[in-house]
């Protein structure tokens, strides 16, 4: 068994090895695997998220559970997950530390990367215009690298963009990460920030504007508080998917001069009307931050010894 999960991790460029046991539903552990758990983060369908430590690197990882199915196969979502962090390297997400294999369940080992959530940040407030525009601008240039890669993230929300105690903002949370192009029109993901097109049967593959959309669903939260259809947020996720199809997000206009375009363009359900590429959105938010700047006469409200993360907290706290 350790020989063909080392092979198939070989193929990843990853490290990976083996126990034969079951996890349990339950996540009181203190050790998986080397790993001593220092508290579980998260828990979902596919499997439980853990902040551990590698006592023989010196550092805390990230460990992503997935649940036991049988086989010496690992999970796709894993495989998937693990190929695309290999593939970006860091640049825009976690690094990816290794594969291995935990009572019957693969698990992946991954960067802790030091910060919050926007989710985590927007709990109790909305952003600044200036502010919510650069995050935007940064997650972005980090959705850009994955683009780049040949592949669409597919979950962009605020719990899944993470800014750093650095100032940096990235993508986490690959489970749905497909390659452009090959992707199959399925009801998977968060509703409240889906495109239209994956949610309608038979619209054929989808691509990287799915992932524009889902950012312009985020600015238009940060804006505003609510997701761009929060009238249905509480109603079935089917329901809620039928509206981001066929009703027009809430009251778009009122997002001011600076991002009402730009949030509208994004969340268009015409394809051909909504953003190409990060790139032309990027351009957009440049235009609209050196708009901002020149009509609020200074030139950045950033300071350049104050990162993003420390104005965003002040501005949020």
């Amino acid at each position: 068994m350790k020989e063909r999960m080392q092979s198939h991790s070989a193929r990843l460029g990853l490290t990976t090895t083996g126990e034969d046991f079951e996890i349990p539903a339950s996540s009181g552990f203190s050790r998986i695997g080397s790993y001593e758990v220092e508290r579980m983060l998260s828990c979902h369908g596919q499997g439980i998220v853990f902040l551990a430590r590698d006592p023989m690197m010196k550092r805390k990882v990230i460990l992503k559970v997935y649940r036991g199915n049988d086989t010496v196969r690992p999970n796709r979502r894993l495989v998937n997950e693990a190929r695309a962090l290999a593939r970006l390297g860091g640049r825009s997400s976690p690094l990816g530390f290794a594969v291995e294999h935990f009572r019957k369940s693969e698990f992946l080992v991954m960067e802790y990367l030091e910060g919050r959530t926007l989710r985590e940040l927007l709990r109790s407030s909305v952003a600044p215009v200036r502010i919510a525009m650069q995050v935007v601008l940064q997650a972005a240039q980090a959705l850009a690298f994955v683009h780049q890669a040949e592949l669409v993230h597919l979950d962009i929300k605020p719990s899944n963009i993470i800014v750093t105690h650095k100032g940096v903002v990235k993508i986490i949370d690959f489970g749905l990460v497909q390659a452009i192009g090959k992707v199959q029109t399925a009801f998977s993901g968060t509703p409240a920030y889906m495109a239209p097109e994956r949610l309608v049967a038979g619209s054929g593959p989808v691509d990287q504007r799915a992932d524009i959309f889902s950012l312009g669903a985020v600015l238009y939260e940060m804006l505003t508080g609510n997701a761009p259809f929060s009238t249905v947020i509480n109603r079935r996720s089917r329901e809620l998917g039928w509206d981001s199809i066929n009703v027009a997000p809430n009251d778009i206009e009122k997002l001011g001069s600076y991002c009402s375009e730009i949030c509208s363009r994004c969340l268009s359900k015409d394809l051909s009307r909504r953003y190409q590429s990060t790139a032309e959105l990027e351009r957009a938010l440049k235009r609209m931050i050196a708009k901002y700047d020149v009509e609020h006469r200074r030139k950045s409200m950033i300071a350049p010894s104050r990162s993003i993360a420390d104005m965003l907290l002040s501005a949020l706290t």
